[in-house]
């Protein structure tokens, strides 16, 4: 048996051996093909072999597929108001929504006087749903985030219109309606970064930049009494509770990372328009290079890479690393792995605990064709929820010292302390120093 192995094995040496002239250079070239098929299969076949499939990092099925009643649902009100919406002029006034942001109905446009006056109806129903406690937004089933920042990009009009009500309101001296306009904005705010990726978390802590501007704003109008005050500390602190932590926004992410993979004929469709949102492995500015004018350079590239489960299992470790610690306090976060800020260098919590460090990931990450163009790597900068937690608390304490000067013949509060009990449960973190000046806190 194995003379006659040996026998097969070496069967192309002796025809090799045997032929002449250009009969050999044939069989020579031939051979070569043969080996270096076989050598290519052998790759790709075991290629991805360290690179273990870990699952999805969290029931994906369960976050996606959340029901929330009609009645407490603020997109089924959003989407009334989106109806209703008249947007058609926004471009031609750009220059003038800058003014929207002053809240003093005094320095408005005519065009933008106009332009509420057409939408009431619309904000109204917009507010309706701000009110609501809970929602099912419409991009948790976009097929891709352009679809989902596209929807969001419109509900952002009723932040300049909330704005303008409020100031209208404000200049009529109806400081209590023009109160629940503000924190309508606020809670808008919090709604549109539910169930969302990184461009809605990022629309929504506008509005809600926009909402505590204007809040403290209005705090210091010295209309505005301690009983208001005191319903807007309230009201704050509903607000506050609908804080979206960051792991949502990461879970929403990596749904569309999901979506992508299972459908990676878009990323290559935005390679072949040479996208410029597509930058990786020379594909920005490809009409420099010679595989632009092979079609079928790119796809044989994603064979030869197993694409895209090479990215597929790439994105599930690094999420799953990612979640395990996104929520938890930045000074008690482990350490983060090489040139990856996204990366804590401890295990993942997924099933296998794959890769306790990380950084062993790095040319994993380096090889996948996907990373870069459809992939948004997190950064240890995107902790979302400390920024907005900062700015809560600023407006929570500027709202307090407010309700005690209107109730303290215009005296300024002694100390943070003097806040806690009668306007506050307890300090917000960051001003925990009792015999210290009044502080800014984190913005």
């Amino acid at each position: 048996m194995g003379t006659w192995v040996l026998w097969t094995l070496t069967a192309p040496f002796r025809l090799v051996e045997r032929a002449r002239g250009n009969r050999r250079l044939a069989l020579i070239g031939m051979y070569g093909l043969i080996a270096g098929a076989i050598g290519v299969l052998s790759w790709r076949q075991t290629s991805l072999r360290g690179l273990p499939d870990v699952g999805d990092p969290f029931d994906v099925a369960a976050f996606v597929g959340r029901e929330v009643s009609q009645g407490d649902d603020a997109f089924e009100a959003f989407g009334d108001a989106l109806e209703l919406l008249d947007d058609r002029d926004l471009i031609a006034m750009t220059h003038d929504l800058q003014d929207a942001r002053k809240a003093d109905w005094a320095v408005l446009s005519p065009a933008l006087r106009s332009w509420v006056d057409r939408n009431r109806r619309a904000s109204e129903r917009w507010k309706v749903g701000a009110e609501r406690s809970s929602g099912n937004p419409p991009w948790m089933d976009a097929e891709d985030l352009w679809e989902g920042i596209e929807r969001v990009d419109r509900l952002v009009s009723f932040n300049y219109l909330a704005l303008m009500e409020g100031a209208r309101l404000e200049g009529e001296g109806d400081l209590a309606v023009a109160w629940e306009w503000y924190r309508a904005l606020m809670r808008a705010g919090f709604h549109l970064q539910r169930g969302g990726g990184y461009g809605e978390r990022l629309r929504g802590m506008s509005s809600v930049s926009f909402a505590s501007e204007e809040m403290q704003e209005w705090a210091a109008d010295p209309r505005v009494d301690g009983t208001l005050l005191r319903r807007a500390l309230a009201d704050e602190r509903e607000a506050g509770a609908m804080a979206v932590p960051n792991s949502e926004t990461l879970k929403a992410e990596y749904v569309r990372v999901k979506r992508t993979l299972d459908e990676p004929w878009r990323i290559r469709r935005s390679v072949r328009r040479e996208d410029p949102r597509v930058r990786h492995h020379g594909w920005q500015d490809a009409d420099s290079y010679w595989y632009r004018y092979l079609p079928g350079y790119l796809e044989a590239r994603w064979w030869l890479m197993q694409e895209p489960e090479r990215s597929r299992r790439v994105a599930r470790i690094a999420y799953a690393n990612w979640l395990a610690h996104c929520d938890g306090v930045t000074a008690f976060r482990p350490p983060q792995a090489g040139p990856y800020p996204g990366l804590f260098t401890t295990a993942p919590q997924s099933p296998a605990e794959a890769f306790a460090y990380p950084s062993e990931l790095y040319d994993w990450l380096e090889s996948s064709l996907l990373w870069d163009a459809g992939i948004r790597q997190p950064s240890d900068r995107d902790n979302w929820r400390r920024r907005e937690d900062g700015r809560m608390a600023t407006l929570l304490v500027t709202l307090a010292r407010e309700a005690y000067r209107r109730e303290h013949d215009g005296r300024e509060a002694p100390t943070l302390d003097a806040l806690v009990g009668p306007y506050l449960d307890r300090l917000p973190v960051g001003y925990a120093e009792p015999d210290e000046a009044i502080s800014q806190g984190e913005q």
